[in-house]
């Protein structure tokens, strides 16, 4: 039985540099990996980038070209990726595909420090109704950026790849 293929959804800040580490250990042992930045992460638009938009981007460019080809697909979703990962899932689960005749599908959802909302939930209603002090908002432009991002990371990368991130997000 062949090894399904990972697809990681990065978080709200992240691209798939922060995600390095894990993609190589994950390789190393023989899968396949896919991941792409999310397109609401720094847009040239950010109104333009929802949610929504972000979960189509994932079922259309990272889970339904897999899935078409019959590949068994395993989702690893951090943070944010939770909510449009979860979203762009629906109807691909490898018992949904079957019972339809088709082969492939997702056949687990992981969840790393991540949100897992009810449909038509919203994240800010969820934390609260408030920013955290390191979130910088631009309600405006609809945009939500963060504040002591060396900091932040330090928190959440390996150290091997901080410097690099850090050069990435300057």
């Amino acid at each position: 039985m062949p090894k399904p293929c990972i697809v990681i959804v990065c978080g709200a800040w992240h691209s798939t540099l922060h995600y390095n580490g894990l993609i190589v250990l994950f390789q190393q042992a023989g899968y396949q990996v896919s991941s792409q930045k999310l397109p609401s992460v720094n847009p040239d638009v950010p109104a333009n980038h929802t949610s929504s938009t972000d979960a189509a981007f994932i079922r259309e460019r990272l889970l339904l070209p897999l899935v078409k080809d019959g590949t068994d697909v395993l989702m690893v979703m951090h943070s944010y990726g939770g909510c449009p990962g979860a979203a762009a899932a629906k109807g691909l689960s490898t018992k949904e595909r079957e019972a339809d005749g088709k082969t492939g599908g997702i056949i687990g959802l992981i969840f790393i420090a991540a949100f897992l909302l009810h449909q038509g939930e919203c994240v800010f209603k969820c934390v609260g109704g408030k920013w955290e002090p390191w979130h910088c908002v631009d309600v405006g432009q609809q945009l939500a950026l963060l504040r002591l991002v060396a900091d932040l990371l330090q928190n959440i990368c390996m150290i091997s790849c901080l410097s690099q991130c850090r050069k990435r997000l300057d």
